[in-house]
């Protein structure tokens, strides 16, 4: 990034006098700033949510409620500790419904209950609802095969 910006400046500092050099630095930086990007997607596949792998679900879910600009309310999530697929699977699912519920669904809040694999959905429980103005979704772990 520090290459990047350096190009940029020294393209800005030649473009009235050698406007050909000029574009030659920015086409330098387009290639590095496609190669910087692809270096941070790459990076970001192998990152895992704050505090996750450490200390579990329930306090990822419980920073990720105060970063969220609608109120989560956890119901209910298994005692034990989930395999670490499932437990990112979860995380990035409440995040996403969040973030919809507040694009899309015009919600007030969000309620998540999960069950651990093998239990029955939570009595009452639905998939995804939408009423009035809270959204409501429900996360669950696959069960096991």
């Amino acid at each position: 990034m520090i290459v990047l910006g350096h190009r940029i400046e020294l393209a800005r500092r030649t473009l009235e006098q050698a406007p050909e050099e000029a574009a030659e630095h920015l086409r330098h930086a387009s290639d590095e700033a496609r190669a910087a990007g692809a270096e941070l997607r790459e990076l970001a596949r192998g990152l895992h949510p704050a505090g996750l792998a450490e200390y579990g679900l329930e306090p990822a879910l419980a920073a990720l409620a105060g970063r969220s600009p609608l109120p989560l309310e956890v119901a209910a999530l298994p005692d034990r500790r989930l395999p670490e697929a499932v437990e990112v699977t979860i995380y990035y699912l409440v995040s996403e419904a969040l973030a919809n519920a507040d694009k899309y669904a015009g919600a007030s809040r969000v309620r998540v209950e999960g069950c651990a694999p093998g239990s029955p959905w939570p009595r009452g429980a639905r998939r995804a609802s939408r009423s009035s103005s809270s959204a409501t979704t429900t996360t669950a772990a696959p069960a096991p095969r």
